[in-house]
């Protein structure tokens, strides 16, 4: 087999406001869902529908989950770049549990970011109204995640 490819690219609006939580070596991570839709047409009727998918989204580092606590909100629309991670674990009663998350190698908040009362906006010449982020350099599921 040759070389292989785990890349998830997601364009959506966030589904609820995000939440940092900390491994335990201290390392932010931050999570939240996001809120991505498609159409196709019901071949019985002819008519249009939406179908609404929800992805689990996860982020490590300092810098990350500052520009995520601070600008990242439910309802903000979002282009992710990342890939897809497994994690299984069984629990103190012996029941066995799945988790997939989309980890997050970078961001970009897409329309104007929202600001608290007393916060300065960056100047919209800079970049149209969107903020990049991209992951710190460890961005794999940890074991020790706090979720």
């Amino acid at each position: 087999m040759g070389r292989s490819v785990n890349l998830t690219i997601l364009l959506g609006n966030v589904g609820a406001d995000p939440e940092i939580r900390y491994t335990s070596t201290g390392t932010p991570v931050a999570r939240f869902s996001l809120a991505t839709n498609s159409q196709y047409t019901d071949t019985s009727t002819g008519e249009l529908k939406e179908i609404t998918s929800w992805h689990n989204l996860v982020m490590y580092g300092k810098k990350p989950a500052d520009v995520i606590q601070k600008y990242v909100k439910k309802g903000n629309p979002l282009h992710v770049v990342g890939h897809i991670a497994y994690r299984t674990w069984t629990d103190k009663d012996k029941l066995k549990h799945h988790h997939t998350a989309i980890v997050i190698d970078s961001f970009t908040l897409l329309g104007r970011p929202t600001f608290q009362t007393g916060e300065s906006a960056p100047d919209p010449d800079d970049g149209g109204g969107t903020v990049a982020v991209d992951a710190d350099q460890s961005s794999e599921l940890h074991d020790d995640n706090p979720f």
